[in-house]
């Protein structure tokens, strides 16, 4: 779980300038941006969570949330259901021996 909100407040930091989130010309990444959109991944995995992983399985209440939190677009919500279902397994390359 603590990789899937790496990957989620990762996947936020590069999102962030592309879509004018960014801070000032150095590049930097605004921090209010960054607390948001791990506040709404936390909001997001916890009704993952609450419906075991089964998109079909949330409650009517969650189901409108999830979907509120992607502007009511149904395709990128399941889309990042399925990264939260299949997470990433590594960002770099594989080390021999050592299990990610």
């Amino acid at each position: 779980m603590k990789r899937t909100m790496l990957f989620l407040v990762a996947a936020a930091a590069v999102a962030a300038p592309m879509a004018g989130c960014g801070g000032p010309a150095t590049g930097e990444v605004d921090k209010d941006y960054l607390v948001k959109a791990e506040e709404l991944g936390k909001k997001r995995r916890e009704i993952f969570v609450r419906a075991n992983g089964d998109y079909e399985a949330m409650s009517p209440e969650d189901r409108k949330a999830y979907l509120d939190s992607f502007d009511g677009n149904e395709e990128n919500a399941k889309r990042f259901w399925n990264l939260m279902k299949n997470p990433p397994r590594s960002f770099g390359p594989e080390i021999p021996g050592q299990r990610q």
